[in-house]
């Protein structure tokens, strides 16, 4: 995506399938996995202090588009 000219806040790695972190995985665990759901609120806050870093500076479009 990143090639596509999107920004990826760090840690977005919310799910996977399979066994992900300590305990049991997301598929036995349901949605009560606790590796997954702290992914999921780092995730979130790294989003929004990304858009708020974006809404502030925003990337130039100069040098980042093909003429």
């Amino acid at each position: 995506m990143a090639n596509l000219g999107f920004t990826i806040p760090p840690n977005t790695n919310a799910y996977w399938v399979g066994e992900a972190g300590p305990g049991p995985s997301y598929i036995e665990a349901g949605q009560d996995n606790e590796f997954t759901k702290k992914h999921t609120d780092m995730l979130s806050y790294n989003l929004m202090h990304m858009a708020k870093i974006l809404k502030e500076n925003p990337i130039p479009a100069k040098g980042n588009k093909l003429e």
